[in-house]
């Protein structure tokens, strides 16, 4: 479909763009509003990453003036060390083990509340209780407030 020159004069006399400039010009606006947060990450993440793994590279106890590079020192220290060993091996244990088990009992507790079992609804209830609870109590709270606050004025 071919459009008429009146059309593209009514967009040219104001200032609307179309086509490839359009697309430039949106490239162009979307990095200039995401270069700010993206400075802020940047400097707040990344820039402490690659320093933080910088360091480990190093002898540097986070007080000394001086900074020796000891190269993969710290690594070969680490993996020769039955404690840490000991320790990473039981994080590991552990994690496998709370994942495993986390989805495991979540997994039957959709499965008792989404099936037709007799007390369905006594489950639903008791799964959702402990979620409402804290906006009652809450909600006790800022009406004891709101009727002793008037009180205390005078």
């Amino acid at each position: 479909m071919r459009l008429s020159p009146s059309f593209y004069k009514y967009y040219k006399e104001r200032g609307i763009m179309h086509g490839r400039k359009r697309a430039i010009t949106n490239a162009l606006e979307f990095s200039l509003f995401g270069l700010p947060s993206f400075l802020i990450w940047f400097s707040v993440v990344i820039i402490p990453f690659i320093y933080g793994f910088w360091i480990t590279f190093t002898d540097w106890n986070g007080l000394a003036l001086h900074i020796n590079f000891i190269g993969l020192e710290n690594y070969r220290h680490i993996l020769t060390d039955s404690a840490f060993l000991g320790a990473f091996v039981k994080t590991v244990i552990y994690a496998l083990f709370t994942v495993i088990l986390s989805n495991l009992v979540g997994f039957i507790l959709a499965l008792v509340v989404t099936s037709g079992i007799k007390g369905q609804n006594l489950f639903r209830t008791g799964f959702f209780t402990p979620n409402i609870i804290g906006g009652i109590i809450l909600g006790y709270i800022w009406k004891l407030y709101f009727l002793i606050w008037p009180y205390k004025i005078r």
